[in-house]
C-alpha cells in the first residue's frame, strides 16, 4: 500500500493543487497527490456544507469540488438507514461514467467524503486507502 503523507502539504504544494483551509483539506490533497487520476475531494456535514477540501484547480474548480459535495450528500443519508436496517454497515456510492468516476462514503454517520476522479484514475488504489483516510478523517473531525 503506498504512504500517503498525513501532513506538510500547506508549506509547499504542488502547483495547481488547493488544500482548503485545515488539515482535513491536508489530507485529502495527500489524497489527490497520491491517486493518479484524482480532481478533488470534499468532506461534508450532514446538511451538505462544505466542511473542506482539496483539488487540482488545472482539472477542477471549488464550485465543482463544493457542489458535489453538496449533491451527494442526500444519497449517501438515504442509504445508510437502508443499510442499518439490513445489517449493513457504512455504504459506499462508486458511479462509473464513461468520462470518470465519484466515489461516495459515509464519516462517522455524521460527514460525507466525496472524492471525484477522472476516466484513467486507478479505483483499486482508491478502494485500498479509503480505511486510512476515513480513520484519518474522523480522527480529525472529533
Amino acid at each position: 500500500m503506498t504512504e500517503i503523507p498525513r501532513t506538510g502539504l500547506s508549506d509547499s504544494p504542488p502547483r495547481g493543487l488547493n488544500l482548503g483551509v485545515s488539515e482535513i483539506g491536508e489530507r485529502l490533497g495527500a489524497l489527490v497527490i497520491a491517486i493518479s487520476g484524482s480532481l478533488g475531494a470534499v468532506v461534508t456535514d450532514s446538511y451538505g456544507h462544505t466542511i473542506d477540501y482539496a483539488f487540482d484547480g488545472q482539472k477542477a474548480s471549488l464550485l465543482d469540488v463544493e457542489l458535489t459535495g453538496a449533491q451527494v450528500g442526500q444519497s449517501i443519508e438515504r442509504l445508510r438507514s437502508i443499510a442499518v436496517i439490513f445489517g449493513l454497515g457504512d455504504p459506499s456510492i462508486l458511479v462509473e461514467g464513461d468520462e470518470g468516476s465519484l466515489l461516495v462514503r459515509g464519516i462517522d454517520h455524521q460527514c460525507t467524503l466525496a472524492i471525484m476522479l477522472d476516466g484513467g484514475a486507478n479505483l483499486a488504489q482508491m478502494w485500498r486507502e479509503i480505511p486510512a483516510l476515513l480513520r484519518d478523517l474522523e480522527d480529525l473531525l472529533r
